[in-house]
């Protein structure tokens, strides 16, 4: 199954270019455990101009995952890194809401500065 969607980069955020967006599609259906990362995907470069919203296009795959296990408690994390990196440093910007995944549906997942 695949989910597509955006990453939605406010007006408000500092300009940036080069950046890494890493988008995560998780399991978080077990109160008591860590999300299971289900599958991801790695889009670069990235740019965005202050003043004006930026929307970047993903697709997510979790192959066989939906077939066998339904759709329950499965979200989608976004991450822009400006250095590249998986981690999350200051300046980088992270999604903050649980965004549930929806196929065959465009979602949107906001990211905010750190």
């Amino acid at each position: 199954m695949q989910i597509s969607g955006e990453i939605i980069v406010g007006a408000d955020c500092a300009s940036f270019q080069n950046a890494t967006a890493f988008v995560y599609l998780e399991d978080v259906g077990s109160v008591d455990a860590a999300a299971r990362r289900l599958g991801s995907v790695t889009l670069f470069p990235v740019t965005h101009q202050s003043g004006s919203e930026s929307r970047l296009p993903f697709a997510v795959t979790a192959p066989g995952f939906f077939d066998n296990q339904g759709l329950h408690d499965i979200a989608v994390r976004a991450h822009v890194s400006l250095d590249g990196e998986e981690d999350v440093t200051v300046r980088d910007l992270v999604s903050m809401e649980h965004v549930r995944a929806m196929p065959e549906t465009n979602i949107g997942v906001r990211v905010k500065t750190v």
